[in-house]
């Protein structure tokens, strides 16, 4: 059940973050916002699976 909440949060946290940071289509994406898309990526799989790596 912990891992639901924790998906769940994530999941609002980056709709927020999304929403506030605007829509860009692909063809204006840069190689910085390609390396903070990955970033943002790492860290949430790390919120999500915390101690659990099964």
């Amino acid at each position: 059940m912990d891992s639901v909440l924790r998906a769940a949060a994530m999941y609002l946290a980056l709709m927020v973050l999304f929403k506030i940071a605007g829509r860009r289509s692909l063809a204006e994406l840069t190689t910085f916002d390609f390396i903070l898309l990955m970033i943002i990526g790492e860290a949430t799989q790390q919120a999500l699976l915390g101690d659990d790596f099964r």
